[in-house]
């Protein structure tokens, strides 16, 4: 997910006129953990949102601007954890 070649596209974007480093959208992250989280697989997007809702809060993702725990289908942004937290599996 988050390899640059083949992971979701992570770039500064723009909101109501405030930039954000570094980020990518919540809905097209969805998209890749539907067809590349689980190899062989495809999942449903709620399937996908369980998963992206538990990588925000073992502090994988963390939401752009809100600092929610909650993952939304939509065009929220989020961005990768700096560090992860000690003892996180990546």
């Amino acid at each position: 997910m988050k390899e640059p070649a083949s992971g979701v596209e992570v770039k500064n974007r723009r909101k109501n006129l405030r930039q954000f480093k570094a980020c990518f959208v919540g809905k097209e992250a969805l998209d890749w953990l539907c067809t590349h989280a689980i190899e062989g697989k495809t999942l449903t997007r709620l399937q996908g949102q369980v998963i992206a809702r538990e990588m925000l809060e073992i502090g994988l993702l963390e939401q752009a601007f809100e600092g929610t725990t909650d993952f939304k289908d939509d065009n929220v942004y989020y961005r990768f954890a700096v560090e992860p937290p000690l003892g996180t599996p990546i």
